[in-house]
């Protein structure tokens, strides 16, 4: 049997997404059949893309796999013999006699009794990812790319911080895995869990590091003297190194910290900075989240007197109180009138500031009922409609729950043009792959200001031309669109981490599986330490967008921060809204639309399916009963793509194909035998449920239409106050009234309030395409 160190230097076997042989499993598979891979390598990957990502799935082979071990009576005894020594010394250091041990008290909060697991385990399995080391840790430690060391090296322990002295090499004794911890308490809530993961994976990679130096260390002084000196060359630049990462890396807590730890924890006695650094982490491990990390053993545990849940309650008031905030800030800057602005800061003032410091758990609970009491203050300030809904909107949008708000009546916080230059490198390159149409480009870019609708233009027909193009026009601005995917990559993942965290804290990890939580080698990595290193580049790259992107406004801003401290809190149900732009408000908007179409389709299906079921006409599993469940599953189909919105050209087709699908229903109800009286009913109540369908979609095309009327408002508006200002810039006259067409609805202006504050280009009065304008002609 290989062992699980024992790596095949030939490519595993790939298969596509859900198309492995069934006997190839991957290690959480066989775990919940009570099966560990028994020391095997994995066999065999299973590859899928995720927005673009290769994802790796490694699998092993269920046919080699043994039965998970068991403690054995014996072991069980052992284990909780040593249990109680422990609770006996820990009582002892914090002055509590033994004897009240064994006398009943309340637990407290997160306390609870822990099954004694055996780890006398052979080697177990390795959770590997397709993320390979990072080729930046070689040229950060020359040691890394040394032959004789493979993966990470070990800290000098004892040793001077002069480069000038002897290096001594010693150290506690390790083994191959971590002890065994007994615990008076399992990790409890979102932050706690994730915190002793993180601390985990730290120690897992410090112990790996020194293990493998022990190694090269022993190496060296086999071949002598040379050998010995170029390790102390490379130990200093080992040293060197690391202190220049712990300086560039200030990350108190989080994922972000588990790189400094791991460092700290291997360099601590050949560094002062990395000591320093390491009292501060631990610090802060244990003071944040009661996790107690043990540098001289290497080992992680619990403080017994800390209450995570209270400190988890405090973390998610702090996100909710900062999204409130937020929405304070962004209601001072709108241009309310004198009369409003006392009425509305008193109203603001109050639903924002409203906390019991004894009672923290009432303001997350009372949240709605405050959003209601802030909706009869601003009704009793006798403030103007369009004022109550502007800050209605801010309120609701940063509180991220707009499920009562009516979209298309929302303020126009961003200028669709603005809004476009983010996603023109997206329209660029489809044009340029010919997976997007001229026209289609036209239409997506007729919102922009004529300059910049020119200068896409000029880039498409560089692209016809064959010339290769800058896409990136407008460099630095925000698509909308792609930084969405990356808050739900990132979201997704910081789920994926709690999954590993509870795993952790329940115990369901085996001693090996936990020894190899977060390893790293130059050839592999475990899948929660890639995951670590995706979770800090995604949520600095997030971070960022949200302070310097270009095109987002104040309110978008905000909400961006706020939506971040949410996930890293544990909400990772994202808002319906993420951004304020008229795009993405009708997309949601039509979405909402969506949902109701396809619960009629449901309703539609399950009901026929019910009266077919009454009928007692059609047999289960016969050819019958399947050309009513198809017919069936047809209707509810067309059914639900009339209820989405249908527009007027492909309407006539749709009521075509219901008709004939109507028809084919009642032959093979027919067919089947159901009596008269039933297909009539049967009939009726589709009719029905088609009527109700019809008004549906004849309700969301008719929104869409005033989308589209209130996209043109805006940027017609907009061209108009550009034309204006160009016309005093060149001394001119303002145009006359009816030069420039029909006043614009006042709801229908950019809130530049709240806007990125980034001017817009100078142009000219906008001018509607034709075909001859489009891209590439």
């Amino acid at each position: 049997m290989a062992p699980l160190n024992t790596v095949s230097d030939r490519e595993p076997d790939s298969y596509p997404w859900k198309a492995a042989p069934a006997h190839l499993k991957t290690r959480r598979q066989l775990r919940a059949a009570g099966l560990a891979p028994g020391g095997h390598a994995p066999v065999a990957q299973t590859e899928t893309k995720r927005f673009g990502r290769r994802q790796i799935t490694y699998l092993y082979d269920s046919r080699l796999a043994v039965p998970k071990r068991t403690a054995s009576p014996k072991q069980l005894l052992a284990v909780a013999k040593a249990i109680s020594e422990h609770q006996a010394r820990a009582a002892e250091r914090h002055g509590i006699p033994v004897a009240e041990l064994h006398q009943p008290t309340d637990p407290g909060p997160g306390w609870a009794e822990e099954t004694p697991r055996s780890h006398n385990h052979s080697q177990g399995e390795t959770r590997m990812s397709d993320s390979t080391f990072s080729a930046e840790q070689d040229e950060l430690d020359p040691l890394y790319a040394d032959a004789l060391f493979q993966e990470e090296m070990r800290a000098l322990q004892d040793a001077p911080a002069s480069a000038d002295g002897p290096i001594t090499m010693v150290g506690p004794e390790r083994g191959a895995t971590e002890p065994e911890q007994p615990k008076l308490a399992i990790p409890t809530g979102h932050g706690q869990r994730i915190a002793h993961l993180l601390a985990v994976v730290a120690v897992n990679q410090a112990r790996d590091r020194l293990d493998k130096l022990d190694a090269a260390v022993e190496a060296a002084e086999r071949q002598g003297g040379d050998a010995v000196a170029q390790l102390e060359t490379r130990m200093r630049a080992a040293i060197d190194s690391a202190k220049a990462r712990l300086a560039a890396n200030t990350a108190h807590g989080g994922p972000a910290s588990v790189a400094p730890l791991a460092d700290a924890l291997v360099f601590r006695s050949g560094s002062d900075l990395a000591a320093d650094r390491l009292t501060q982490l631990t610090s802060d491990y244990a003071q944040d989240w009661g996790v107690r990390i043990d540098a001289e053993t290497l080992t992680v545990d619990l403080v017994a007197d800390f209450d995570p849940v209270s400190v988890q309650t405090f973390a998610e008031v702090e996100a909710l109180f900062d999204r409130k905030s937020a929405a304070v800030d962004i209601v001072s800057a709108l241009p309310l009138p004198d009369t409003a602005k006392a009425a509305v800061g008193e109203a603001i003032t109050a639903w924002h500031a409203s906390i019991d410091p004894d009672s923290l758990r009432a303001y997350l609970d009372g949240e709605d009922a405050l959003r209601q009491q802030l909706g009869a203050d601003l009704a009793a300030a006798k403030i103007s409609e369009t004022d109550a809904a502007r800050v209605g909107f801010v309120v609701d949008f940063l509180r991220g729950d707009v499920s009562d708000v009516d979209l298309l009546a929302s303020p126009v916080f961003v200028d669709p043009g603005e809004e476009t230059r983010g996603r023109v490198p997206q329209l660029l390159r489809a044009f340029a792959e010919k997976q997007m149409a001229p026209s289609e480009i036209a239409g997506e870019i007729s919102v922009m200001t004529a300059a910049d609708q020119e200068r896409v233009r000029a880039a498409g027909k560089a692209i016809a031309a064959g010339q290769r193009v800058d896409t990136e026009l407008w460099p630095g601005y925000v698509d909308r669109q792609t930084l969405a995917e990356d808050l739900h990559d990132y979201a997704r993942d910081v789920q994926e981490m709690r999954l590993d965290a509870d795993e952790l804290a329940e115990g369901r990890f085996s001693a090996e599986e936990r020894a190899w939580l977060g390893h790293k080698s130059p050839t592999m990595q475990d899948e929660t330490s890639a995951r670590i290193d995706r979770i800090v580049a995604t949520r600095e790259k997030l971070l960022d967008t949200a302070r310097n992107g270009k095109g987002l406004a104040s309110i978008e801003r905000a909400q961006l921060a706020a939506t971040i401290t949410d996930i890293d809190t544990g909400r990772t149900k994202l808002p319906e809204l993420l951004f304020a732009d008229e795009r993405t408000k009708a997309d949601v908007d039509f979405l909402r639309h969506d949902r109701a179409a396809s619960q009629l389709a449901a309703e539609v299906k399950e009901a026929l399916t019910q009266r077919i079921d009454a009928s007692k006409a059609v047999e289960s599993g016969t050819r019958a009963a399947g050309q009513l469940s198809g017919a069936v599953k047809d209707l509810g189909y067309t059914l639900r793509t009339v209820a989405s919105g249908t527009p007027a050209p492909g309407l006539g087709q749709k009521r075509a194909e219901y008709a004939e699908e109507r028809a084919r229903l009642g032959q093979a109800l027919t067919q089947a035998g159901v009596p008269t009286t039933a297909q009539a009913e049967i009939r009726d109540l589709l009719d029905t449920h088609a009527r109700r369908a019809g008004q549906l979609g004849n309700a969301s095309v008719a929104r869409i239409e005033q989308w589209e009327a209130k996209t043109a408002q805006v940027v017609a508006t907009r061209d108009d106050a550009i034309a204006q200002r160009q016309a005093a810039d060149a001394g001119r006259a303002k145009p006359p009234e009816a030069a420039r067409g029909p006043q614009r609805a006042c709801t229908a202006r950019i809130d530049t309030s709240l806007a990125a504050g980034h001017a817009l280009a100078p142009a000219g009065i906008r001018q509607l395409h034709s075909q001859e304008q489009e891209i590439g002609r």
